[in-house]
């Protein structure tokens, strides 16, 4: 998936032309390679600092039989008590800084 991110253009200078330096000049690919990267060091972060749930609640967690609904709605409270959301963080922002949000 990485590969069919990067410009077609330097596709075609690396295996037609040879042109290995085209990697080092161009911006865009730089960009994608670093974010890439960045992405991946993030995710890998965040799974090894919150861990991973043991195989058993894992097989529980996508078992096929159906949940009871009071199980259930505990069940999604309890998850989404779990995840820090892009809103918490922004509602943070404006509590300490409401002026910037003002205009």
């Amino acid at each position: 998936m990485y590969f069919s991110g990067v410009n077609y253009l330097i596709h075609y200078r690396i295996f037609v032309k040879g042109d290995f330096d085209i990697l080092k000049k161009d911006r865009e690919f730089l960009f994608y390679t670093g974010t890439c990267i960045v992405s991946i060091l993030f995710v890998t972060g965040m799974l090894y600092g919150t861990g991973l749930p043991d195989a058993q609640e894992t097989y529980l967690h996508y078992r096929n039989d159906k949940m009871p609904e009071t199980a259930f709605y505990t069940h999604v409270a309890a998850e989404s008590n779990r995840v820090v959301t892009l809103y918490g963080a922004f509602s943070v922002l404006i509590a300490l800084r409401p002026d910037i949000w003002r205009k």
